[in-house]
């Protein structure tokens, strides 16, 4: 068995900041579980709408909401990106200092040409104290501040910073490895890595760890005592999912996770001071799955029953290891009492949630990703932009299809809106682009196969494609997002069978390997269907040096012009 020495991604995924994939995300709590604080899009009830900026808001001992800290008056004002705001709040365990994050952020009235993150921190110690994401021991003395990997092809990680907020003396150490949480304790240990791999510095002073088989650290406790990761056990011929607690004083390690195959999602989002508890996720999916608590002495499971049916998202555990709050699939907040074992009580009610709201086009079916109410699929439809509705066409636990009313206007911004009969304080109102054209081609149904991983069928449309079209062959693709069409139809009403509406702007593609561009015969409403499109492609006559590995496809409209690439991996596509 080989060794790796460089972290292997592929149990926890790793962004410089996580992804929303939920209503709340990047959890915080004190040691004695009564203040809570986590990073949301969502905004409190009647707070004007923006474009999905990161806010951190806290639960306090007597269960109110309340926003903690923002980005504001440090947005640039000529430019966004999705993981913008104040992010990643980090807590002392006795409260009195709140350290975070705040991306993509400028000084008033700068230009902004090269936004930066920008570190600080609340309570006992007040201020900004430099520039970098912040990880914050518990006993409010260290702060870690850490850069982003530089650019290709060195791709470089530069020195984290250390600083002694006591003293205000500043270390340079060795950057945290890709997928740490948890990277300093409260003597000072840090989680770093060398050319030569991971180890642990402390007063100057850095000791390797050995680890054997690809693997992901998550962190380690505040006591610096436990160090938990992730392994993929006899690899490559047998490969077994683990999820490990290693004790850094005996060297003994405890196997807390086990399954065969490499597929599962693993995923630690907590963990006490003292290491003894910790809490994770692991299913099939890599974005949610059930929650277990595993003492990481004896390697003893509980499962954690949020509620019935949900899985949990996200989440976080008290210093004293007495509490774990869950983010569930239905979009609520939830506090568990491991010692007294009782269910699990609600801190922030269902709040229904569409994430990565995508770039919407007039008459066009959109696919939108969340978690929606139970009966979503019974009454009228709640989402809006502005206060024009969006027809729903289908609607499933995890995924609605709505149309884009017709009579939109593009290019303009329009405040999506979610309305809900549900308790919560929050409200998703975002604004979100309209264009001319946003195309994607269809995905496959549940069941369905085709040759190039996307919805496309013969020309006699006898059936789907079972093998890549020969040059020349004439083959029809279905896609979303072509825009306006030559003729009238209806918002909400399936295309005519008896007539052709193509659209307005222009649609090509270019199949790899292929030289050129295929001709596009036909763009236009698909026949019979409602907010989808049917595209017409022949391929060009020329020999294909091997199989269809993917392609990129160039549209323009009124207004503008973009495009986008898709591949194959499989025999799937990502559009």
């Amino acid at each position: 068995m080989s060794r790796f020495l460089v972290p292997f991604i592929l149990f926890i995924p790793v962004f410089f900041f996580i992804p929303a994939l939920g209503q709340y995300v990047e959890l915080a709590s004190t040691d004695d579980g009564h203040q809570l604080y986590f990073s949301s899009t969502l905004r409190l009830a009647g707070a004007r709408p923006d474009h999905g900026e990161f806010r951190i808001y806290r639960v306090t001992e007597t269960g109110s909401i309340e926003l903690f800290a923002e980005r504001g008056a440090l947005a640039p004002g000529t430019s966004f990106a999705s993981g913008d705001g104040a992010r990643a709040p980090q807590v002392s365990g006795d409260g009195q200092t709140v350290g975070f994050s705040l991306p993509g952020a400028c000084a008033p009235q700068d230009p902004c040409v090269t936004p930066v993150t920008i570190a600080a921190l609340r309570g006992r110690h007040e201020g900004v104290i430099g520039e970098g994401s912040l990880l914050m021991s518990r006993n409010r003395r260290w702060a870690l501040l850490t850069q982003p990997a530089g650019p290709p092809p060195a791709n470089i990680t530069p020195d984290a910073t250390l600083i002694d907020l006591e003293t205000g003396e500043r270390s340079s150490v060795p950057p945290p490895p890709p997928g740490v949480r948890l990277a300093v304790a409260s003597d000072g240990t840090v989680v770093g890595q060398r050319s030569s791999g991971p180890g642990l510095w402390r007063q100057g002073r850095f000791a390797p760890l050995s680890i054997t088989g690809p693997f992901t650290i998550w962190g380690i406790s505040d006591d610096a005592r436990i160090l938990i990761y992730a392994a993929l056990a006899d690899f490559p011929e047998n490969p077994r999912q683990e999820l490990v607690a290693r004790d850094l004083v005996s060297g003994r390690e405890t196997v807390v996770f086990s399954r065969a195959g490499s597929a599962a999602s693993l995923w630690p989002i907590g963990i006490s001071n003292n290491g003894s508890r910790l809490l994770y996720r692991a299913g099939e999916r890599w974005f949610d799955g059930p929650a277990f608590i595993a003492n990481t002495r004896t390697g003893e499971n509980a499962a954690l029953e949020p509620g019935d049916g949900e899985g949990t998202v996200e989440g976080a555990l008290s210093g004293d290891g007495r509490t774990a709050f869950v983010v569930t699939t239905k979009g609520r907040i939830v506090a568990i009492d491991l010692d007294a074992g009782t269910s699990a009580r609600t801190l922030v009610p269902a709040t229904p949630y569409v994430r990565d709201l995508p770039r919407f086009a007039p008459g066009s079916l959109t696919r939108l990703r969340g978690s929606f109410p139970e009966n979503f699929a019974e009454g009228e439809s709640r989402m809006f932009l502005d206060d024009i509705p969006l027809p729903m066409l289908f609607a499933g636990p995890e995924e609605v299809g709505v149309q884009a009313p017709w009579e939109l206007s593009a290019p303009r911004q329009y405040v999506f809106r979610f309305a809900s009969s549900e308790a919560s304080p929050f409200r998703q109102e975002q604004l979100v682009a309209v264009g001319e054209m946003a195309p994607r081609f269809e995905p496959l149904a549940p069941g369905e196969t085709s040759a190039l991983g996307f919805k496309a069928v013969r020309a006699d449309f006898s059936g789907f494609l079972t093998s890549d079209p020969k040059p020349g062959e004439i083959f029809v693709a279905y896609a979303t997002g072509l825009g306006r069409v030559r003729g009238a139809v209806q918002t909400g009403t399936p295309a005519p069978t008896d007539m052709a509406l193509p659209i307005e702007g222009s649609f090509r593609c270019r199949f790899l390997p292929y030289a050129t561009d295929a001709e596009t015969l036909f763009a236009g409403l698909a026949p019979g269907l409602t907010g989808i499109y049917q595209v017409n492609f022949r391929l060009p006559q020329e020999p294909a040096s091997g199989p269809i590995t993917g392609g990129f496809c160039s549209y323009d409209s009124a207004s503008g012009s973009g495009s986008f690439g898709w591949w194959r991996l499989g025999g799937d596509q990502a559009p």
